[in-house]
């Protein structure tokens, strides 16, 4: 827990801050009934609003409302994500356990969350995007899979790692040593037989030690 207060707590409150300020609706109801205040508390200086239509929106004087207070929803939020913490962690296996294995147990872990999370808003299926892994939400995605996510190269070798253990274990490993293999994305359920490709995603990585190779054939 420490380290989440060292590294990624002020991340936290910072996106949190700005989520507040970016979506939080005012809580201002029209005194006529007809509605409530369509401003964020970034976009509240003409004072509130009802509708969005440059024609039919009508405006009154006065500041942001809201019944929730930042700095109570600011320790609701990381209280959470310590329990999440928490919970996680309680869920790997403790022991003498190596490096390699430990890695394996989170990256599961961590599988069995987004999962689950996708399947609470409608399916993976839904979401696609071009600008961000959607399964570490932090690294940019360069590995695109049949199903049409698209990994960053960390989470891919992750869950190829995962997948090549698993396969080792069952005694059916066949791929190249160097090459990385996915037989499915880790977001769709693991125990859905549709979403198994039919060929799996091959990647060869640059190892980290070399340098950019160029063979140039000039007569």
């Amino acid at each position: 827990m420490e380290f989440f207060d060292r590294r990624y707590r002020e991340a936290c409150e910072t996106a949190l801050n700005d989520f507040f300020a970016q979506f939080w609706p005012c809580d201002y109801q029209f005194a006529d009934g007809r509605g409530r205040c369509v401003n964020t508390y970034e976009r509240h200086q003409k004072g509130h609003q009802l509708g969005t239509s440059k024609y039919r929106s009508r405006h009154e004087p006065g500041g942001f409302q809201s019944s929730t207070r930042l700095s109570a929803l600011r320790v609701k939020w990381i209280a959470g994500i310590r329990y999440w913490i928490d919970y996680n962690e309680s869920g790997i296996k403790r022991g003498p356990v190596s490096t390699i294995l430990e890695d394996a147990m989170v990256h599961e872990r961590h599988g069995a969350n987004i999962r689950s999370f996708y399947k609470e808003v409608g399916g993976s299926l839904k979401y696609v995007s071009h600008s961000i892994c959607l399964c570490c939400l932090r690294e940019l995605p360069e590995h695109p899979l049949q199903c049409g996510h698209v990994l960053c190269t960390a989470c891919f070798q992750a869950y190829a790692h995962l997948e090549a253990q698993k396969e080792e274990d069952a005694g059916a490993s066949n791929i190249i040593k160097g090459d990385l293999k996915l037989s499915r994305c880790p977001l769709h359920p693991d125990h859905k037989i549709a979403f198994q490709f039919q060929d799996p995603r091959i990647v060869r990585l640059k190892p980290d030690g070399a340098g950019v190779r160029i063979l140039c054939l000039d007569g």
